[in-house]
């Protein structure tokens, strides 16, 4: 989600309640990364560049990260090693 509220919490967002934003800064994107499953927070994250629009590549630069970041190995590893514990 792009420009969160500062206190914004996943598990909240994962459980289905309205997510809050704050105003946007220009020439800054902030984005809050949450992985959901079965409404708990499994991974969650924030970051930011100053980038002015969605065609910038410093947001592909950023997706590239945050997507490391939230779809960890640990999930896949868990999957892996006995599907029953995954929440």
């Amino acid at each position: 989600m792009f420009d969160p509220a500062n206190d914004l919490n996943a598990d909240p967002v994962c459980a289905g309640e309205p997510p809050r934003f704050q105003a946007g800064k220009p020439c800054r994107s902030y984005v809050y990364a949450i992985y959901c499953r079965n409404a708990q927070a499994l991974s969650f994250t924030t970051a930011w560049t100053q980038a002015a629009g969605p065609t910038d590549p410093r947001i592909e630069q950023l997706f590239r990260e945050l997507f490391m970041v939230v779809f960890s190995g640990q999930q896949q590893r868990f999957s892996q090693a006995d599907p029953i514990r995954i929440p």
